[in-house]
């Protein structure tokens, strides 16, 4: 027997070999037994219900995880949230610049109105009083909001006075020596 040369083997030699196909087979149906074990044991409906459970236990921590972190939270107390903002509504009165001082004070201004929803809003939460927002105006010149920002027009101020304010009727303007209760507005800090 020259080398490099398969060894033979007798038919006495090959039944002490293991045999591979043999092997595989009995590994497969131990694996396949485990789970027929498994499925008479625990039948489909109890598993499938089972998963069910843990998935919704899993939506509902989650819930509770958002819900404990609602953007209303980054409020200060005394102030309401809405649609991204905090709002102020004062129960004293003052004058413009007074008001305006105030919301400066707590990181805000006063209520800069952006949307339709949002004048609604400030209209229905404020009461039957009224109420200075942050729009002013110099003689001649275009309404602005205490940021500079130009007022896009989105609503008509009645009257021809210089700082605007919300009464029972919507929108008005007067002399902002008035004494009035005031709307401060702040961005909210939602983690959304």
């Amino acid at each position: 027997m020259g080398h490099g040369a398969d060894p033979v083997t007798s038919p006495q030699d090959e039944e002490f070999l293991p045999k591979k196909g043999i092997r595989d087979a009995e590994t497969s149906r131990s694996h396949h037994g485990q789970a027929d074990i498994l499925f008479r044991r625990f039948p489909v409906p109890v598993i499938t219900l089972v998963l069910l459970t843990a998935l919704s236990l899993a939506v509902i921590l989650g819930i509770i995880v958002l819900a404990v972190h609602l953007p209303a939270d980054h409020c200060a107390d005394g102030w309401i949230w809405y649609r991204g903002k905090c709002y102020f509504f004062s129960e004293n009165s003052t004058d413009w610049d007074k008001a305006q001082s105030f919301c400066t004070s707590h990181s805000a201004s006063l209520a800069h109105i952006e949307t339709r929803q949002e004048l609604n809003f400030t209209m229905r939460y404020k009461g039957r009083s009224d109420h200075w927002i942050g729009l002013r105006r110099e003689q001649g010149q275009p309404w602005r909001w205490p940021d500079g920002s130009q007022f896009n027009n989105l609503f008509t101020i009645l009257a021809e006075s210089d700082c605007a304010y919300l009464n029972d009727a919507g929108p008005k303007s007067a002399s902002c020596q008035m004494h009035r209760k005031w709307i401060c507005t702040e961005s909210g800090h939602s983690p959304f």
